[in-house]
């Protein structure tokens, strides 16, 4: 076929494959002119995602969308029921996406001294929940002995931009004997991860 140049600017007769290498670049197509119905499958590979593209928009539900951490190894004893902050400061998350959840890890180590009969409860304590409570009896025949007790527990829905600071709490429920928590080496530690909805 002819190629035809028309009087409505429009040229007819081109063959798939007509136009010489180089002929059509960036600056020649139209914006918002490709979409994905032209990319053919493996067209965008890592090298060409820029960093922070992939976002929590388009994470399917249970993607894990960030993790925070903290731990303490500092000693911390108590005879009474009042409730003690474990960690000296609040672990704080802010909510990549509206919808999400917070799944929260928790292990605590304690003891008792003198041995037998101590106990001691624990909470997540914070912006959103206070859910979590934990009754851990220690009836070892020696004073020191450690013993660790962990929990997780799942939020409610989340705000995304909005942050919140959690810590865990301990009390002693069976006042008289002593409860160490993070003697002898212990290490205490409070994960949270956020999870698409």
């Amino acid at each position: 076929m002819a190629i035809v140049i028309n009087g409505s600017g429009t040229v007819t007769g081109l063959a798939v494959g007509g136009l010489p290498d180089g002929t059509v670049d960036a600056g020649t197509l139209a914006t918002n002119s490709v979409d994905s119905a032209e990319l053919i499958d493996g067209s965008i590979d890592t090298a060409h995602i820029a960093a922070n593209q992939i976002t929590s928009a388009i994470m399917p539900t249970g993607s894990v969308l960030q993790v925070v951490r903290v731990e303490s190894a500092s000693d911390i004893t108590t005879t009474n029921s009042a409730w003690t902050n474990i960690f000296g400061s609040s672990l704080s998350i802010t909510a990549k996406a509206s919808g999400s959840k917070y799944h929260f890890f928790a292990t605590i180590g304690g003891c008792s001294n003198p041995a037998g009969g101590a106990a001691f409860g624990f909470r997540l304590s914070g912006s959103q929940t206070t859910q979590f409570c934990t009754h851990f009896n220690y009836n070892g025949a020696a004073s020191g002995r450690m013993q660790f007790a962990s929990t997780t527990v799942l939020s409610g829905t989340t705000t995304s931009g909005a942050t919140s600071s959690y810590n865990v709490q301990v009390t002693n429920t069976n006042g008289g004997d002593t409860v160490a928590i993070n003697n002898n080496g212990a290490l205490s530690s409070l994960v949270i991860m956020e999870i698409a909805g």
